[in-house]
């Protein structure tokens, strides 16, 4: 992906569930590092990798014309993802 505005990939969990990305920049603490939190910083800590695993596909897919053979079903999916790939760029 190119022209992403989110702290650089990998980022790493630290104590208390503290995100770290590149150049050990801050993501996000969540406190207290328990419970639904460390579930949730495991979400936050992979978001990056989707994103990009998401992009991607959509990518290969356009490439090779999957996209005009599709089910109805299959479209909406790939709209679902573009939709969540602009709401994770804040398009």
């Amino acid at each position: 992906m190119t022209n992403t505005k989110h702290t650089p990939a990998p980022w790493v969990i630290g104590e208390q569930n503290c995100i770290w990305g590149a150049n050990n920049d801050a993501v996000c603490e969540m406190l207290p590092a328990s419970g639904k939190k460390k579930h949730n910083a495991r979400l936050i800590y992979a978001a990056p990798e989707l994103l990009k695993a998401v992009y991607s596909l959509l990518k290969i897919a356009s490439r090779n014309e999957v996209l005009d053979i599709m089910n109805k079903e299959e479209k909406a999916a790939a709209h679902h993802a573009r939709a969540v790939i602009a709401k994770a760029k804040g398009e």
